[in-house]
């Protein structure tokens, strides 16, 4: 008994014809005919009715269609599995994040995710929140992670994790715990903010304008490290996200009061995404690849 007998004997009754169902079957009608007829003789029953009107299958037939159903939809199944499969082990995809997120929250999962499907080649863009989206948009990028608000159009935005911002400098030789920082306090110090245009610089400006406030020296950086190891070193007070400085020695870390809770987000296109894209989007959403 072949896969393909019972394929014959499914089409045979769906079709109540030999030359139909071997229409169907993309076959020749005297090789379907062999294929029943060869059935029928391994298992000593007829499985159709012939002559005259349309070919019905009989009390055997009946019965074995019934297992052929059963048989035919787990092969198929099995086959759409393996296809899945395939589509996670090999093609490419394309992530866009920003400077912190990449080095401080998305490394490990890409190297988890790499090791899983070694045939997938990983394509990583470094880039602003709103580079990010214009790259989704433009179809250049499957996944980016973004900081809310998400100023593009045309996207499905899922938040992933909250977070926020802290205002770090040298540690006190004193050893005493730092107290939060207010707004005011801040815009006395020489401050060390990466360069206009990302959402952390938006977010901090704006309580800043809110409440009348304006710094009084700001250094403009390309990088959360370049921060970080200025502010070590004593030349000012860095504002940077909390997971980018979680364990880091010499370090002085302070919320900053008056300034709320930001929000990380992943961003595809709306409509279907790749199966590598929705795969790895799962593995974030699910948390347990960056706690």
């Amino acid at each position: 008994m072949t896969v393909d007998q019972l394929r014959c004997v499914r089409a045979v009754a769906s079709a109540g014809s030999f030359t139909r169902a071997a229409a169907s079957l993309l076959v020749s009608q005297p090789a379907l005919s062999m294929q029943i007829r060869s059935l029928e003789r391994e298992l000593g029953e007829r499985l159709f009715h012939r002559g005259g009107g349309a070919i019905v299958p009989t009390a055997s037939g009946r019965a074995v269609l019934g297992h052929a159903q059963a048989i035919l939809a787990e092969v198929e199944k099995l086959k759409a599995g393996m296809k899945a499969r395939r589509g996670l082990e090999e093609g490419e995809l394309n992530l866009a994040a920003g400077d912190a997120v990449l080095r401080h929250l998305l490394l490990p999962s890409l190297s988890r995710f790499a090791k899983k499907h070694p045939g997938v080649r990983l394509r990583v863009w470094n880039k602003t929140s709103s580079e990010t989206c214009a790259l989704i948009q433009e179809g250049r990028v499957d996944l980016g992670v973004v900081t809310l608000p998400a100023k593009a159009r045309g996207l499905e935005i899922k938040v992933w994790r909250a977070f926020r911002q802290v205002a770090v400098s040298a540690s006190a030789r004193s050893g005493a715990p730092p107290r939060a920082m207010a707004l005011t306090d801040l815009c006395a110090q020489n401050l060390l903010l990466l360069e206009r245009g990302t959402r952390g610089r938006e977010a901090l400006e704006a309580s800043f304008f809110q409440r009348g406030l304006a710094p009084t020296s700001v250094m403009d950086l390309g990088s959360v490290d370049a921060q970080i190891d200025l502010a070590r070193i004593g030349v000012g007070v860095a504002v940077v996200p909390d997971f980018s400085v979680r364990g880091a020695a010499g370090l002085a870390c302070r919320p900053i009061g008056g300034l709320p809770a930001a929000h990380l987000a992943l961003a595809t296109r709306k409509g279907p995404v790749s199966r590598l894209a929705e795969a790895f989007r799962a593995a974030l959403l699910e948390g347990g690849a960056t706690r």
